[in-house]
């Protein structure tokens, strides 16, 4: 696949089938093409499907993306071409169910050994609009002007490596503490997504506009791993003071990432029972207790 294409493939291991009772697995987000993606998976009395969801924020902005997608299931048969689809993703229809099956109840075929269902979502967009543009290049037009090229998610980015220390405890690791990382001349990062990337190195670079409700949570997500205290506090200013998000989204990234300011202002905004009981499913599993007595003491100055 070259980087012109526009092509991306999302895989997700699903663990524990109660097929009899309706269940719902929620699989990790991903961007791509400055487009966030996420797939669930519904089960309940031998029917399995799967829906594709494209979560842009756009406000009253309006966008689509046209594609065809198809859904490989990785089972104790191997692999099979569960569903092939041709999808039409807008602002009113961003969430599109793209395989649905009718199974025994056990699902022997579809199941590994270990009740994991390992489904690939393969995407060929042929159409969009309302992408964002890149703000800044990074591309090899900026060869003359970096010292390292960084390979994220099979795509380079050049860049300077005393700017990137300067910014991030990570990459003051490994470019100045670390002696072979600062004599390579290209590194390979895993487990980062070249969009986040994008987005982190044009915030860094100082245009602020690189953050936005679509790609602050991946801007987040990289600055907690890279330690980059500057892009984790524009985040935190863009949500506290710009951000469309929902309360309940707020609220858990201010969980996720520890961010105390963030914090206290989705819960000073709770003004009722339903505010607070917005929040509790999507976080109960990773709340610390500081924060449930925070919410308790919140719920009962409401009587």
């Amino acid at each position: 696949m070259t980087s012109d294409e526009k092509n991306f493939v999302y895989k997700q291991v699903f663990t524990g089938f109660p097929l009899r009772e309706l269940q719902s697995y929620c699989g990790k987000k991903e961007n791509h093409f400055s487009f966030p993606w996420r797939v669930y998976l519904y089960t309940g009395q031998g029917l399995v499907y799967t829906q594709l969801q494209c979560l842009k924020f756009a406000g009253n902005e309006d966008w689509f993306v046209d594609a065809h997608v198809q859904v490989y299931v990785f089972g104790k048969s191997g692999e099979e071409l569960a569903s092939r689809k041709v999808v039409h993703f807008s602002k009113s229809s961003n969430d599109l169910e793209i395989w649905r099956s009718r199974v025994n109840p056990n699902i022997s075929d579809f199941l590994l050994v270990d009740n994991k269902l390992t489904l690939e979502i393969h995407v060929q967009i042929k159409n969009m609009s309302g992408a964002k543009e890149k703000l800044k290049s990074f591309d090899e037009s900026m060869k003359d002007f970096s010292d390292i090229v960084l390979v994220v998610d099979n795509e380079r980015f050049y860049v300077n490596k005393m700017y990137l220390a300067s910014h991030s405890a990570y990459f003051k690791k490994l470019f100045i503490d670390n002696p072979v990382g600062s004599v390579q001349s290209e590194i390979l990062v895993t487990d980062m997504n070249r969009n986040d990337f994008q987005n982190y190195l044009e915030l860094i670079h100082g245009d602020s506009a690189a953050i936005d409700d679509d790609t602050v949570d991946g801007i987040l997500q990289l600055a907690d791993i890279l330690d980059s205290k500057v892009a984790t506090k524009n985040c935190v200013d863009f949500l506290l003071n710009k951000s469309k998000k929902l309360l309940r989204h707020k609220f858990e990234l201010a969980v996720d990432y520890k961010l105390d300011a963030l914090k206290e202002k989705c819960i000073t905004g709770m003004n009722s029972f339903d505010d607070i009981r917005s929040v509790v499913p999507k976080t109960s599993k990773h709340v610390e207790d500081s924060v449930w007595k925070e919410l308790l003491m919140k719920a009962l100055s409401m009587h």
